[in-house]
């Protein structure tokens, strides 16, 4: 009732409430909003993101010049505070908190493909997108503020290894970007000896003292990563955190 109160607000543009009768996987949310959507510009954001008085017609304006991907600025506000202002962006920077795009762009390669649990999807569309020579611009000035921390530096390691499993499954239907998305099989065996190796207590110790959110992300990253390429979990690592 509070989000219905909420929607039914007077705003400067329409807005339609989506309700699902269950809970559905974000990408076929965001493709069931965009296939609702009456224009031809899309804008991705989160429910923990709150945007700047310009953001929209920054976007609005920057489409109208050139149809693109066009990213803008991301403020995390937690425990971690951190600043992003994209100078170069790539289909990697494609994200769900502040990005706009063609609808035909979209549509063209089909939406958002399902993975499972959190994390990937939209690097997965920036690819796609990418492969259909669509340009990607920085849009530093569109800023939005995130509510809560980069999931980089939140220390969630349930989602840090659900996102380490998406990259080994997109690497796998993508192999040219495996190295990018850290699951290439070098890559893999270095992070193992890392983890896993003779000295991971002694690193995990020193990365811990100088940056632990950082630790316990890239772990159980690896940890994902390595149980969906190798149908199983890594040896002599527990999986749980510091």
């Amino acid at each position: 009732a509070e989000s219905q109160q909420v929607l039914s607000r007077e705003m400067p543009f329409r807005l339609e409430l989506i309700v699902n009768a269950i809970n559905e996987p974000i990408t076929k949310a965001r493709d069931q909003c965009a296939g609702r959507a009456q224009g031809h510009i899309l804008y991705l954001s989160d429910d923990d993101c709150l945007l700047a008085e310009r953001t929209l017609q920054a976007h609005l304006d920057a489409q109208q010049r050139q149809p693109a991907v066009y990213i803008g600025g991301i403020t995390f506000q937690g425990a971690h505070s951190q600043h992003w202002r994209p100078r170069r962006v790539d289909y990697a920077n494609l994200n769900g908190a502040n990005t706009s795009l063609p609808r035909a762009a979209f549509e063209q390669v089909v939406g958002f493909r399902e993975l499972s649990g959190y994390g990937g999807e939209d690097v997965l569309l920036g690819y796609e997108l990418m492969q259909q020579s669509i340009t990607f611009h920085p849009l530093a000035d569109a800023g939005v503020t995130h509510l809560g921390d980069n999931p980089m530096r939140a220390a969630d390691a349930d989602k840090a290894k659900s996102a380490g499993r998406n990259a080994a499954v997109m690497g796998r239907w993508y192999p040219e970007i495996k190295t990018r998305l850290g699951v290439s099989s070098r890559l893999l065996a270095l992070k193992y000896q890392l983890f896993c190796g003779v000295l991971a207590g002694l690193e995990k110790a020193v990365w811990c003292a100088l940056d632990q959110p950082s630790y316990i992300y890239e772990r159980a990253y690896f940890i994902g990563a390595w149980e969906e390429v190798h149908a199983g979990s890594p040896n002599d690592i527990p999986d749980n955190t510091p």
